[in-house]
């Protein structure tokens, strides 16, 4: 049964499964929401250009660098 889970297990379990592209994706479309709210109670200008640039910036760090292969 899928819901015999927690509702963060799953979500983790979805997010594990993604591949590094969708995972770099995820990682700048969240960041890229992140920067509009964050943007929007503070009232910065330019906030769209702003959320796009870090969104797009994180997605490059993200596939690039591939932190969940990372060892500790």
């Amino acid at each position: 049964m899928p819901f015999d889970r927690p509702l963060s297990s799953r979500v983790n379990g979805w997010i594990e499964s993604l591949s590094r592209g969708g995972y770099a994706a995820l990682t700048g479309l969240l960041t890229g929401i992140a920067v509009v709210v964050a943007g929007q109670e503070i009232g910065g200008d330019r906030l769209l250009i702003d959320a796009v640039l870090m969104a797009l910036a994180m997605t490059a760090v993200y596939y690039a660098l591939d932190p969940r292969n990372w060892s500790a």
